[in-house]
């Protein structure tokens, strides 16, 4: 056809204008919606009523005069008009190429002759009807119906600035039906090279001979060609014969009736290969389309309406977004004119369903169903804000992804439809992912499923011999701008809940409606999650600031999913969480394992079943079958975000169940950077990984069974506290840092099955119960360690933390919740709250000031338990103020974004039916004045809360200079008893303070006296006693005791203690030194202090927290359990004769980071490791000294290393069997290794 030269006469005349005006008058559709709006305009510009060439004047054919307001059948370059109230039937042939037609009326093509329409732009109006077929009369199967978009030269952007012209552009009633065919059918089984015959499952639906099959490849050919099709080889086929489910065809590609290729999915797993038919007899082309420059190409869009349904339509060529280029959208100024770009607008693809039926969710869809694209520069079939189902269609050869959803709103479906074939960037296509990120030009990557949106229901689709991966949700990510970032309404929703209070939910956090069936073979990557219900620490809010309210439990499950033979990873799950993948088969290289001949790994990641990026957990794996791969399943976990530590939470925890693993290289692998978060190369298994006992593993490779221990002590009441820290593997292939365990489960003996590193576990009942601790290393090899242990009821300790008060600051808290920092953190206030002389006070100040602490208490607490607070209440306003004291009980995460109300707490996450949230205490105390009085109250905590919140309430106006309220020495529970805790403290050569425990008194008595003198007794309502007016250089003795319901209890043990003299030698050391530091640990040294008694190391972070103490005898410990990459204070007092001296000196150190104390790998060897009675190491040289130290920090061997030395044994025979740390100190530094005997 020739090539259109005519230059547009409206287009170059002073006639443009009013036509545009008369255009802009024509467009009064979508008032409410200015993009709606903006858009319908455009498109009826180009198609303006009174510029119509020809106009139908009557019911009639295409080829009769009379049907036309001109007496004559429009010809070339013809703008057409189909009138409203007329039907215009199209029964025949022609090559006339017409320019527009706008079908207001009724156009209709003949279904049972051959009819060919050549048109550049085809534009049905809102109130317009265009049919080729219908379901109760469809397309004859022996012709063809065919409309072809004319090879006429670039788009005249000065007609068309956004160029929506050359293509099908429907607002109205479109409705295309061809004859009914079988789109995808699988095959019995495999297919090997050369053979002549397809056997199928099902009988082949409208197939006929002459059909073109597409038969995609199984395996890839790193080395063959996509325009060929070696790369994937994929073969399309042309059927000559059928008989029955057996098909006999001819290569397309040379007439030659067998296979090129093998097509052989692994056996014994029931994988069949599927085989499409590409043959339609309604057809919609580009003319020339393989020489056709991409930009001028034409394009399919069903736009704002969804009345609109196409059935086996093939459309080729089509679509000119192209995604080899960056996206590049016109902009146009007020006037029509273009500015600028335009050279790649988004948005013109081969068969685009652009915003119709946008939230509609109870109106009747758009239907796909049985069409194909082929060959399309960018998308083949897109689903755009709509509502719509597409069921049984194919794409055959695209550039970006062949199925996609594309603003993240969209409603519908995805059923049984074939992806075959995606390109993804090569080489000269524009790869800059942050420019395609800000201009939201994505899903490039040759996907077969592009899910911005997942609110679709997605069931049994295919996706093969793809770049990228079968299914890609992408989500979100940072680089996205907002207003990208669209909401789903509640109404749209499967579980409205899960927004709350709000009327919709953004798309990124919204589950996946569904997900079954999915098959993917052939492919660089399974199935892909980027930025899926974003939660990068897996607990409370998603991790957004758009997403403020929007929390909720609801997962997205993939489930009977088959991927295999996949060319890189099975499942990348990145930024994503509250995922489940259920009952699927995940298939990797069986025969080769990811290996080169030579042994050398194909690449440097690849094999990877499942891969993470470290901000990911909360996933289930479940029921899956899981073979030939490098690295099986990701132990993921969920990490508390702080950096430096290695500290998780031990709720919301991934869980692996019922899988069946085997012909893997290893089977468990833990996260990258998990130990210090964030740390890159860091690997080490979570403390709380879900792994059942009904998972299979077998090995491929040579494994030490893991070493299985714990410890245990009591919680108080009949709870216990586990510890399987000893535990440890041997030979960890795959962590580099902590014990190589990758999970732990246990069988507590009454019943119960718990999992994690360090469980607490409450027994119905004291006595003696047999416990049983598995252990499951990377190979997924176990060993057990059984302990008869003794339960009785036992004292719970304070569970409230820094409940004297004794700490740097308070916290500035306007909100809490269950987040880490919160439940370990001390107190928060909003305003007004001080800290004065280790108590909270409050001044002047208006009504509800608050303090407030989250504990996680994890059910320990159950029973009746005492509470016990000391409360100051005094000033001229003291009759008019009190302090009110909350205690709340929460099962599930929490949130309270205004505690200064009571009973304020709520669930965090919308929908949560487990959430419940009980008052337990909220008591007054007040309205009267005392003075640091201590208040008590029993405590029902029935069986026990996850997370307990305490919150403390000064009401009333505080406006005297005299008003104050003060808050101390709370203890939860309080048994009231002897005191204990005794210390004397500052003391000086006149003075003293002694401190004892809360135990929950109304008033202690205090009693003292010079040793050999007289007791002096005194009465108080606190928990300590300032003595002055002392002897110096004079021993004194003292006792507390406690009125407990009217009785006053023994009086403790005598403590001692004596004021130093003037000058005294005995003093607190000032000369702190550190030895060595690891990342989690470091032994600090002292100089020896005359005639001192004890020492008492205090250290915390510096970032804050609470001192931690050890009290010792040496003048060296080691301190453990530190976070690593850390900076330390540190300090050391003595007590002497006369008492506890305070502290003179504050020193400082600096824990490692993972990948320093790791590093040595390379550099130091020690072997074997576990070692019997020799230790042997490899040094790089150099002079130095090696010491050997046990877990409590005492120096056990110390070796110098002669210049030179490249090797050393040390005997270790005489050492007891356990865990040690092995220390080297060199010139360049220092390292340190664990090492186990046994």
């Amino acid at each position: 056809m020739r090539k259109r030269t005519l230059f547009f006469f409206l287009c170059s005349t002073h006639l443009f204008f009013p036509a545009l005006l008369r255009a802009q008058m024509d467009c009064s559709a979508h008032p409410d919606d200015m993009m709606m709006h903006d858009e319908h305009c455009a498109v009826f510009a180009l198609v303006p009523e009174d510029g119509a060439s020809h106009v139908s004047v009557s019911n009639g054919s295409w080829f009769a005069p009379a049907t036309w307001n001109t007496g004559t059948v429009p010809g070339a370059d013809a703008t057409v008009l189909i009138d409203s109230g007329t039907v215009v039937t199209y029964d025949g042939s022609s090559n006339t190429e017409i320019f527009t037609i706008r079908v207001n009326g009724t156009l209709q093509f003949a279904t049972g002759i051959n009819t060919l329409l050549v048109v550049n732009t085809l534009v049905v109006d809102p109130a317009g009807i265009f049919t080729i077929g219908t379901a109760a009369s469809p397309v004859n199967a022996a012709v063809t119906a065919q409309i072809i978009f004319p090879d006429q030269g670039a788009i005249n952007t000065m007609w068309d600035p956004y160029q929506f012209s050359k293509g099908l552009v429907s607002h109205g009633s479109t409705t295309m039906y061809g004859a009914a065919k079988k789109s995808t059918i699988s095959l019995t089984g495999s297919l090997a090279q050369g053979v002549n015959t397809l056997h199928l499952t099902e009988s082949p639906l409208g197939w006929q001979p002459g059909d073109r099959l597409i038969l995609p490849g199984v395996h890839t050919n790193g080395g063959g060609s996509m325009e060929d099709n070696s790369r994937y080889e994929d073969e399309v086929l042309i059927i000559s014969s059928i008989s029955g489910t057996n098909v006999q065809f001819e290569r397309e590609a040379d007439g030659s009736h067998s296979l090129l290729y093998s097509h052989d999915p692994p056996p014994g797993f029931g994988l069949q290969p599927v085989v499409g038919n590409l043959t339609r007899n309604i057809r919609i082309e580009a003319e020339n389309a393989g020489a056709l420059p991409v930009q001028q190409r034409g394009h399919l869009m069903l736009m704002h309406n969804p009345a609109q349904h196409m059935n086996y339509v093939y459309m080729y060529g089509l679509g000119r977004s192209d995604k080899s280029l960056l996206v590049d959208d016109p902009v146009v100024d007020s006037m029509g004119m273009l500015i600028s770009g335009g050279s790649n607008p988004r948005g013109r693809y081969a068969c685009h369903v652009h915003q119709a039926g946008r939230h509609d969710h109870a109106g009747e869809p758009l239907t796909i169903t049985g069409c194909v694209v082929e060959g399309t520069p960018g998308w083949g079939f897109v689903h755009h804000s709509s509502h719509a189902d597409l069921t049984d269609n194919i794409v055959f050869g695209f550039k970006g992804a062949g199925f996609v959803a594309e603003a993240g709103d969209e409603l519908g479906s995805m059923v049984h439809n074939l992806s075959v074939k995606g390109y993804g960037l090569q080489d000269g296509d524009y790869t800059d992912l942050l420019d395609r990120l800000n201009a939201f030009d994505l899903g490039l990557e040759g996907d077969g499923f592009w899910m911005m949106g997942s609110n679709l229901s997605l069931i049994d689709n295919i996706a093969t011999s793809c770049s990228g991966a079968g299914f890609n949700y992408f989500s979100d990510d940072d680089d996205i701008t907002p207003n990208r970032r669209l909401k789903i309404p509640k109404a749209a929703l499967p579980n409205p809940s899960i927004t709350g209070a709000l009327d919709s939910i953004y798309a990124g956090v919204t589950p996946v409606r569904a997900n079954v069936g999915s098959q993917a073979y052939n492919v660089n990557q399974g199935m892909n999650f980027w930025t899926h219900l974003y939660n990068n620490d897996n607990v409370g809010d998603f991790s957004r600031m758009e997403y403020d309210g929007l929390t909720h439990n609801a997962t997205s499950t993939v489930q009977n999913f088959h991927i295999w033979n996949i060319r890189d990873k099975g499942i990348a799950i990145n930024y994503s969480s509250q995922l489940r993948f259920l009952d699927g088969i995940l298939l990797g290289d069986m025969e080769h394992l990811y290996t080169n001949p030579d042994g050398s790994l194909v690449s440097e990641n690849a094999g990877s079943a499942f891969v993470s990026n470290g901000v990911t957990g909360e996933v289930q794996i479940s029921g899956c079958t899981i073979a030939g791969w490098q690295k099986a399943l990701i132990a993921l976990r969920t990490d508390n975000l702080v950096n430096g530590d290695d500290l998780e939470y031990n709720y919301k925890t991934s869980l692996i169940s019922g899988n069946t693993l085997f012909n893997n290289v290893v089977s468990l692998v833990p996260e990258t950077g998990q130990d210090a978060y964030y740390v890159p190369g860091v690997e080490r298994f979570p403390a709380y990984l879900q792994l059942t006992e009904d998972n299979v593993f077998e090995t491929i490779a040579s494994d030490l069974p893991p070493l299985a221990d714990f410890s245990y002590t009591s919680a108080g009441g009949l709870a216990i506290s586990f510890d399987a820290g000893m535990s440890a593997d041997p030979d960890p292939k795959v962590s580099n840092a902590g014990n190589g365990i990758a999970a732990y489960r246990w069988q507590f003996g009454d019943g119960e099955t718990g999992y994690g590193k360090d469980p607490l576990h409450t027994f119905s009942s004291a006595g003696t119960y047999t416990v049983t601790l598995t252990v499951t290393d990377c190979l997924g090899q176990t060993t057990d360690k059984t302990k008869n242990i003794s339960v009785n009821t036992e004292y719970y300790s304070n569970q409230i933390r820094f409940s004297n008060m004794e700490m740097d600051s308070l916290h500035d808290w306007k909100l809490v919740t269950s987040l880490d920092r919160f439940t370990s953190g001390s107190w928060g206030t909003g305003k007004d709250w001080t800290l004065m002389d280790g108590k909270a006070v409050i001044h002047k100040s208006l009504n509800d000031r608050y303090l407030v602490q989250v504990n996680r208490n994890d059910h320990l607490l159950q029973g009746v338990v005492p509470f016990s607070i000391q409360l100051r209440n005094i000033g001229d306003g003291a009759s008019s103020n009190s302090l009110r004291v909350e205690i709340t009980g929460v099962n599930g995460e929490l949130s309270d974004d205004d505690p200064v109300h009571p009973d304020h707490i709520s669930a965090w996450n919308n929908g949560d039916p487990e959430f419940s949230s009980t008052v337990l205490l909220s008591e007054e105390w007040g309205l009267t004045s005392y003075n640091w009085q201590t208040f008590s109250q029993d405590i029902d905590f029935g069986s026990g809360y996850q997370f307990l919140v305490i919150k403390i309430f000064s009401q009333g106006l505080k406006v005297s200079d005299s008003d104050e309220q003060g808050v101390d020495n709370l203890c939860l529970p309080c048994y009231c008893a002897t005191p204990g805790g005794l210390l004397a403290d500052d003391l000086t050569d006149h003075s003293a303070t002694l401190i004892w425990d809360n135990v929950g008194a109304l008033n202690y008595e205090v009693r003292y006296r010079p040793k050999g003198g007289s007791w002096i007794s005194t009465e108080v309502n606190n928990t300590f006693m300032q003595l002055t007016s002392l002897l110096p250089n004079k021993r004194y003795q003292w006792q507390v005791r406690a009125e407990c319901e009217g009785s006053w209890t023994a009086w403790s043990a005598i403590s001692n203690f004596m004021t130093p003299a003037t000058g005294s030698l005995c003093t607190s050391p000032t000369d702190l030194s550190v030895s060595w530091t690891t990342a989690n640990a470091a032994l600090v040294t002292w100089e020896s202090i005359p005639g001192s008694l004890l020492y008492r190391v205090a250290w915390r972070a510096t970032s804050g927290g609470p001192w931690l103490t050890q009290y010792i005898s040496d003048t060296s410990v080691q301190l453990s359990s530190l976070l690593p990459s850390t900076l330390y204070n540190w300090r050391v007092s003595a007590q002497c004769t006369e008492g506890w001296k305070p502290f003179l000196s504050l020193s400082s150190f600096q824990t490692l980071a993972e990948r320093e104390a790791g590093q040595m790998t390379e550099n130091w060897q020690v072997y074997p490791n576990p070692a019997g009675d020799v230790v042997h190491m490899d040094l790089p040289g150099g002079t130095g000294q090696i010491s050997l130290y046990d877990l409590s920090g005492q120096k056990l061997l110390q070796l110098d290393v002669p210049e030179g030395s490249t090797s050393l044994s040390v005997p270790v025979d005489h050492l007891n069997r356990g865990l040690y740390i092995l220390h080297w100190i060199h010139t360049g530094g220092q390292e340190t290794r664990q090492i186990l005997l046994q």
